[in-house]
């Protein structure tokens, strides 16, 4: 196991450098940023002398080395926009941004879980035509469409949730059923599938020879042996609703990370773009290591090489 850890340890290093090195390149294709922050009546040469102090005059290759120099020691540069270092006004969002990506995951798991399970062991019937069509639906809604019609019917029809804005808990309501949707109808598919392959191995079929009731047979043997793949899904969909929230928090101005990153790529704030996608990146690593790691509990008869 500790060999194991230490080489997906480093894997991710080089997925980090990776990050890095793609983030710093793609961000200078998006236009000059000085050219935004000179005042529109500046002549040229004011213009070179921002640009000059800003150290944007240098070749690419030595703007990249000593950004990376940077990184090496958590130093991702000031942001252009607001004069503080980057990393720290993207942990500022960084709370907003999990909770809301959290509680978007417990609700979808609330409700995949149950559903799934019926499906499987009522295939064929209502419950599982409804759940298959569940799924069908979340899956084909754009995460923009569905925020922008919640916030249509609930928040300006309606007027029983806010439609914007992160104040009290129910302000959470709409942009985590958003996010949950298309996380929620994945774990459902994937559930019911690996529940059917559980439910007709002999074990189960032994089990209920025993006498032991339906209900021991399916929540104590059949879904713990299902949710290996489930597991899998969870962690990276979890990585996807960090990463996907940007639409998300956009539509419904949440205070998080993929707003800020949103407004910074249109102000061309290099550094705040570099620093949340590497964030990023970290997390989503080091949720895949977890995810990898919890399989030997799941399962006692993984073991690592």
């Amino acid at each position: 196991m500790g060999r194991y850890v230490v080489k997906r340890l480093g894997h991710a290093a080089l997925v980090l450098v990776g990050v890095t090195l793609f983030s710093f390149f793609l961000t200078r294709m998006t236009g000059d940023p000085v050219r935004l922050m000179a005042p529109l009546d500046a002549t040229e040469e004011e213009v070179e002398l921002l640009r000059t102090q800003l150290g944007f005059n240098r070749p690419l290759h030595v703007q990249f080395l000593d950004y990376f120099r940077g990184v090496l020691v958590l130093d991702f540069g000031d942001s252009l926009r607001h004069g503080e270092p980057a990393m720290l006004l993207v942990f500022e969002r960084m709370p907003a941004t999990l909770s809301l990506s959290f509680t978007a995951l417990l609700l979808a798991v609330a409700v995949a879980v149950p559903i799934g399970v019926v499906s499987a062991t009522r295939r064929g019937g209502l419950l599982d035509a409804l759940g298959t069509l569940l799924a069908l639906l979340g899956q084909s809604m754009p995460v923009y469409w569905l925020g922008i019609l919640l916030i249509i019917v609930f928040g300006v029809q309606l007027r029983w949730l806010p439609a914007g804005g992160r104040t009290d808990w129910t302000s959470y309501i709409l942009p985590a059923v958003t996010l949950a949707a298309y996380t929620c109808t994945s774990i459902m598919r994937i559930l019911r599938s690996s529940m059917l392959g559980v439910l007709g191995q002999e074990f189960i079929r032994t089990a209920r020879a025993k006498g032991l009731g339906e209900r021991t047979v399916v929540y104590r043997h059949a879904l713990r042996n299902a949710l290996l793949p489930v597991v899998t899904v969870v962690g990276l969909q979890l990585g996807s609703l960090l990463s996907g929230s940007v639409i998300t928090e956009t539509i419904f101005a949440w205070p998080g990370v993929g707003r800020f990153v949103v407004q910074a790529i249109f102000n061309r704030d290099f550094f705040v773009v570099q620093a949340a996608v590497f964030l990023f990146a970290l997390v989503i690593v080091a949720i895949n290591l977890a995810t990898d790691l919890l399989y030997s509990l799941l399962d006692p008869r993984i073991r690592y090489a």
